[in-house]
């Protein structure tokens, strides 16, 4: 009987998993500032954010839109689990900072009801080239943490001749980067990225009258935007309601009118709709992801048109 060995896949989290979290972070870290200046006495604003204690979370996860989460992933990940009778083990590993990437982890399991196992691997992890001077990520190199963290629900580990059947066929790695180190690219799947871009404006429900205060004003033209490089910023010279209304759903269609292809698309993504597909012939070998396999997933992939060039 062929001893119980777990199915490792990493994923990447930023356009694999996700689409861009750029614009919840910076919102949150906008309210955040504006929040902190008024509990240190900076300034005074007559608004419910400034009567709260400080929220010192990275991410707002109830303003986070539906499609900011790659279509068919809860699918995905829950397929996988029953083709394995449970035995696929599912890790991220982010180029990010680790504060920020974990608690998106926590962000993206309550959506989907699936669990990552820890560790999270981030930025600390990346790998140094000292041909390129560029920062890789190396599955092998940290292939003995993924084993140490799986060994106690997988006694079989401990016996070397298992461990090495794993690294040779039962380990894949998702990227939109091509980040990989060389060593590892016989386990790697280079997937299209998912560019959804959330577009919203985190200070609407603050009056105008506090959005055209000086502080106010400052924070909003050194914070980065969703797509136009800046928030709407209130007009310097005083102006009737109704003008000042019409320049801020101006500027705001205009975000969305730069955004609506990649929104149209983001939507239309079939990615892991075409993963599950790839792996279903292999996923119950003895090395489902060996050397042989990979490219066969990969060309199947590729002819679904959702494998980066």
């Amino acid at each position: 009987m062929s001893p119980r060995l777990p199915l490792i896949f990493i994923f990447d989290m930023d356009a694999t998993l996700i689409g861009d979290r750029v614009p919840y972070s910076k919102a949150q870290g906008l309210r955040r500032h504006l929040q902190q200046s008024c509990l240190t006495g900076k300034v005074t604003l007559d608004i419910p954010l400034c009567k709260k204690p400080l929220d010192k979370r990275f991410y707002d996860a109830e303003e986070i839109d539906d499609r900011f989460f790659r279509p068919f992933l809860k699918e995905a990940l829950t397929s996988i689990k029953t083709m394995t009778q449970g035995d696929a083990e599912f890790f991220i590993f982010t180029a990010g900072a680790y504060v920020y990437g974990i608690e998106m982890v926590n962000i993206i399991e309550k959506k989907i009801g699936i669990t990552f196992n820890r560790p999270m691997l981030s930025y600390d992890n990346l790998s140094l080239n000292a041909v390129n001077n560029q920062y890789e990520k190396s599955i092998l190199l940290n292939f003995d943490t993924y084993i140490k963290s799986l060994i106690g629900r997988y006694p079989a580990l401990k016996n070397p001749a298992n461990v090495e059947i794993v690294k040779q066929g039962r380990i894949i790695f998702l990227d939109d980067s091509n980040w990989t180190e060389e060593a590892s690219r016989s386990k790697f799947i280079h997937n299209i990225s998912y560019d959804f871009c959330p577009i919203f404006d985190p200070l609407a429900d603050i009056p105008v009258a506090i959005r055209a205060q000086p502080i106010v004003k400052e924070m909003l033209a050194s914070s980065l935007s969703q797509l136009s490089g800046k928030y709407f910023i209130e007009p310097e010279e005083p102006m009737p309601i109704e003008q000042r209304n019409m320049l801020y759903h101006v500027f705001m269609a205009d975000l969305y009118r730069m955004a609506i292809d990649k929104q149209a698309k983001a939507e239309k993504d079939m990615f892991f709709f075409h993963f599950i597909k790839a792996i279903k012939p292999y996923i119950n070998n003895k090395l489902p992801f060996s050397d042989k396999t990979v490219p066969k997933i990969c060309a199947y992939l590729k002819k679904k048109e959702v494998l980066a060039s």
